[in-house]
């Protein structure tokens, strides 16, 4: 069994068909591959997404040398939370493979009327890009992203929430998401795929002059 992920670039990701993209200057670079039959399963479809795209962000940061990879994670919003829940906020449902030495932010509690959500920022490995992409696919309220902002504090956590929920949504925009990548050196990565879908995704939203300036047209 042989899948192989294609690679497809577009200096405006908006023209390219991701209709939340709001900006002509943000581009995309898509990876994506099929399961060539029915009963493959589609994290074996992401694990070759993920290699392939491995290659292409170290070829970034190769580039892109003070970026770090970050993991934002973020609960749904929901009612009053008990001790417990309290205790543990955003990293709740950290998995294994996030260390206890992993560089990380606090869990920022943040109260919107009568909800309450956490949020963190993490920064990690190369090596658990795979891991992190399969958090990611499965979350409406997490996403990883490239930066040189290496800032984990509260403030930051909470400016990215007000960004990226805005109005208190419970799930990502993601045209706020994209956003964030106008007129900087960030790249925001949205990873796509439901259990019975055919394909899945992984989507690097970037400036348009920096697509040019890593020579990924």
């Amino acid at each position: 069994m042989i899948i192989e992920p294609t690679v497809a670039t577009a200096v405006s990701a908006k023209e390219a068909g991701f209709r939340f993209v709001r900006s002509d200057g943000v581009a995309v670079v898509s990876v994506t591959a099929q399961r060539d039959s029915p009963t493959t399963s589609l994290q074996i479809v992401l694990d070759q997404c993920a290699a392939c795209f491995a290659e292409l962000l170290d070829g970034w940061l190769g580039v892109l040398h003070d970026h770090r990879l970050l993991l934002f994670v973020a609960t749904p919003p929901g009612d009053s939370p008990n001790a417990v829940a309290r205790h543990h906020g955003a990293w709740r449902y950290a998995p294994d493979w996030l260390a206890e030495t992993t560089s990380r932010s606090a869990s920022v509690e943040v109260v919107d009327g009568d909800r309450v959500r956490f949020a963190a920022l993490a920064e990690i490995g190369q090596q658990d890009l795979l891991a992190a992409a399969e958090l990611v696919r499965t979350s409406s309220t997490s996403f990883l992203f490239v930066s040189s902002n290496r800032d984990l504090t509260e403030p930051r956590v909470r400016s990215l929430v007000a960004t990226v929920f805005p109005d208190g949504e419970p799930h990502l925009d993601w045209g706020c998401v994209t956003s964030l990548v106008e007129n900087s050196t960030d790249i925001c990565i949205r990873v796509s795929g439901n259990f019975d879908d055919r394909e899945a995704s992984i989507d690097a939203f970037l400036a348009a002059d920096l697509l040019r300036t890593l020579g990924a047209e």
